[in-house]
Parts: C-alpha cells; structure tokens; sequence
C-alpha cells in the first residue's frame, strides 16, 4: 500500500521525534549519573580533612605506617576505635582467625558519615608508597598531606567508587530516572502534537492547490486558491493563480480568435453566395462587370486565408529565416518604390531620415514582408493629403526603426492590443479600409524571431507610430 505525504511526514517526525527523545533522555541520565556519583565523591574528599589528625596521632600512636601494611585489619581496627573516642589497640593485638577458638568481638562501628568512605581510603608514606587501600592509580592531585612536626609523614587520598550506595543517594537517583520517564513522554506527545499541526499547516495549501489542477484539468479556468502565507507555499498558490489567469485568458482568446475567424471568413463568402445567387435568378447579369467583382471578392478571401496560414506559421515558429547581411536603407528603400505609386495616388507625402551602412544579420524576405506590411497599413488608414515619415538611425548597440502617419490616430486604451490578430480600431479602422488584422501580429512575430522588440505610439503627426528596436549582434529564431 503506497502511504500519502502525511502519512510519510508523520512518520518521519514520529521517528526522529523518539529518537531524539531517546538519546537526549540517556544523555541526560548518564550525564546525570557521573554529575552526582562526582558530587557525593568530592563531599566525601571534603570529609577527610576530618581524618587527618586522626590519621596523625596513629602515625605518632604506632611508630610509623610499617605495622599498618604489615597488618591492614589492626588499621581498621585502630580507626575504628579513634573515631568512637577510644584507645587505639595495641600493636601486639592479635588478630582474628578463622581458627582462633576465642570469641571475636568486632570493633565499633564509624560514625555514620565515615562509614562509607573507610573502605575506599587509601594512605601512602612520604615516598608515595602505598600502606593501606588497593594498588590503583595514584592521583597526587587529590591527596592530602599528613604531617608531623611540620613534615610531611604520608598522604590520604580516596579511591573514586562508581557505585552510589547511599540511601538517599539512591532514593534520589530513582526519582530523576522516573522523571526523566515522564519529561521524555511528555517530550514525545509534544513533538507528534507539532508535528501534526506542522503537517496540517503545511499540506493544506498543497491539497488545494491539487484539487484546482484537477479542477484546471478539467477546463474550469476560473479556480482560484486562497493564499493564506508569504512563504514558499504562498508563492507557490500565486503561481498556480497566475498560471490559472493565463489559461483563462488564453481560452478566451482561443474562443474569440475562432469567432472571429469564423466572421472573416463568413463576410465574403456571404457576398460571393448573394451574388452567384443573383445571377441563378437572373437578378443579376452575368457579364464581365459582374464577374470581376466576384473575382474580387475571391481574391479578399484568398489573402486572408493566406494571412491565416502565415500567421499559424509564424506563432509555431515554423517560418523559415536565413541569415544574411542586410543593408536596412536599401532594403527600406526598394520596400518604398513599390509602394509609391499607390502613396501617390492617395496624395500621402512620403519623406524619410535613412542612415546609410547599418548592416544587419537578418533575413531580407522577412524583413521586406514587415516593411510591407507596415507600409500597407499606413496606405490603408492613412487619409488623403497625409503624411508619412520613416527614420532608421543606430543607438549604441541597436538599431531603432520607426513609422509615424497622419490621422487618423488610435485611441491609448487601444495601443496595447494593436498587435493581437484579428484586433481592429472601430472608430477609425474598421473594415471598410479592408484587411482582417492580422499585418500587425505577423509584423511582431517577425519582429521576435530577429530577438528585437515593436511597440505603438501616438504620432505626433497625429496618427499611429510603430517603433521597432533590433539589436546589432543577433541571432534569428527559427
């Protein structure tokens, strides 16, 4: 069975949340252990400043350490007595045998706070030789000084013992390890409390965000995510809404590129079946007048399926450009005396600023097809007696073109949409000029395809002005 990420998350934490319970809680206790066993061995150090003068007197009592090495039970013995205030035994004493068949009365006991340190103490002589206590490791560090007459006659020291054997010690020690029981439940239940807060805090964006890509998925392009958060996952619901507009925006352009389509091509061949069905019901003649209208109309419906063909071809990309180098002014030029003639009839001045020797890498039949274009476009709305100026001039590392006519001009809301296909000015460039709309979406791909850039302005000529930027070092799209 495949677990979902919370499930996965969870566990995760779970996992690593006990875990590190786990090793914070043995860490703690260990270190706790070694705090007090260290604790209660340095109490016993300070306790035997108490023994030295003890210690001295049986130094002074006995002649010297040798008896006590000789005989270790007469040293307890001795100790034992002092510490209850009693004559120490006397050097002839004899000591307890297993086969001794007379009573053995073993002496006093310590006084409390003594008893658990006798067996652990350890006594050397002046020459750090040991008397009394287990060969271990000698640690001058903690050992004391006996002295008689102001010399040093030996040194007391106590062996480190790791197990705790006070009562209290160990009453206290069982306390914190239950303690510790409970913090580390405690710890645990907090942590898979987190964590399951954490991952509800955190999976819930990414559960809406999955419901509205099946939501987009299923062509609702109107789903939209809340954004509760600034974060990653706040970025991330932004992108989804913002990928969520765009396909919005795209249906509807999609929506309105096939209606518009579909009204291009239904207004001329509205006019060719009105009038073929004239001349079937002899409304009409058929004579040569009649027939180069219709041819007319044909050849409108042609362009414009052309210019459709063409358009789909250069939004796939699929145009093909070659790089050559180009002379723009010349090319420019032989652009212009194509259309003079038709400028000339319509009574539009033409003047143009060409700067000679701006070579570029670029492919000229595209390029001419934009100059076309834009020409067919200022011929088509310019009106008659206008004007239309072209400048081609270099700025530093690009080239700036422009095309600025006469009235009639384009109003500023509509600037930004000149370039969108089928997209027309009703107040001043309907179809009554002719052409579907189409010029300017092929001029910008173009345009694109060279890696420059083409914008609309208001002219100040009064008209529209189209302003094209291509970089001198270039490489063309294919």
């Amino acid at each position: 069975m495949k677990l979902k990420l919370f499930p996965k998350l969870f566990l995760a934490f779970l996992v690593t949340s006990a875990v590190l319970v786990l090793i914070m809680g043995l860490l703690v206790n260990w270190t706790f252990k070694q705090g007090l066993q260290d604790y209660l061995h340095n109490k016993e150090l300070e306790r035997l400043n108490e023994l030295v003068p003890v210690l001295e007197n049986l130094y002074l009592s006995y002649g010297g350490w040798a008896i006590f090495r000789q005989k270790p039970v007469l040293f307890r013995q001795a100790m034992n007595a002092s510490l209850k205030h009693q004559p120490p035994p006397p050097p002839d004493h004899p000591l307890p045998s297993i086969n001794d068949a007379r009573p053995f009365h073993p002496p006093p006991h310590p006084p409390p706070r003594f008893a658990s340190i006798l067996a652990y103490l350890k006594i050397f002589d002046s020459d750090y030789q040991l008397v009394v206590g287990r060969d271990t490791a000698l640690l001058k560090n903690n050992l004391h000084p006996l002295k008689q007459n102001g010399k040093i006659i030996g040194w007391l020291g106590l062996r480190p013992h790791r197990v705790i054997d006070d009562s209290l010690a160990q009453a206290f020690q069982a306390q914190q390890v239950q303690h510790y029981y409970l913090i580390a439940l405690l710890a645990l239940f907090i942590s898979v409390l987190a964590a399951w807060l954490l991952l509800k805090q955190l999976l819930t964006p990414v559960r809406h965000i999955t419901s509205g890509a099946r939501a987009l998925s299923d062509g609702n392009y109107q789903t939209r995510v809340k954004i509760n958060s600034e974060d990653e996952l706040g970025q991330l619901a932004a992108d989804f809404n913002h990928l969520a507009h765009i396909l919005e925006r795209n249906e509807q352009a999609r929506r309105q590129w096939i209606a518009d389509i579909s009204h291009e091509l239904r207004t001329p061949l509205a006019v060719l079946r009105g009038e073929i069905e004239a001349m079937q019901d002899g409304v009409r003649d058929l004579n040569a007048l009649n027939l180069k209208s219709l041819h007319g109309e044909t050849l409108r419906l042609a362009q414009l399926v052309d210019d459709l063909y063409e358009l789909s071809l250069s939004d796939l990309g699929a145009l093909n450009y070659s790089r050559e180098p180009v002379d723009l002014s010349e090319l420019i030029r032989d652009s212009l005396q194509a259309f003079t003639p038709r400028f000339t009839a319509k009574s539009i001045q033409i003047s143009h600023q060409l700067s000679d020797g701006l070579i570029l890498l670029a492919d000229s039949r595209r390029l001419t097809q934009l100059f076309s274009n834009l020409l067919e476009n200022s011929l088509r709305y310019t009106r008659p007696n206008g004007r239309l100026e072209i400048s081609l001039q270099r700025q530093e590392n690009e080239i700036e073109l422009g095309f600025e006519d006469s009235a009639p001009g384009v109003p500023e809301t509509a600037l930004g949409h000149l370039f969108e296909r089928l997209y027309r000015v009703d107040q001043s460039r309907s179809r009554v000029f002719g052409g579907a709309g189409l010029g300017l979406s092929i001029c910008r791909n173009i345009v694109n395809a060279h890696e420059g850039e083409i914008s609309a302005k208001p002219s100040k000529l009064g008209g529209l002005c189209i302003c094209i930027r291509l970089p001198l070092t270039q490489r063309i799209s294919t």
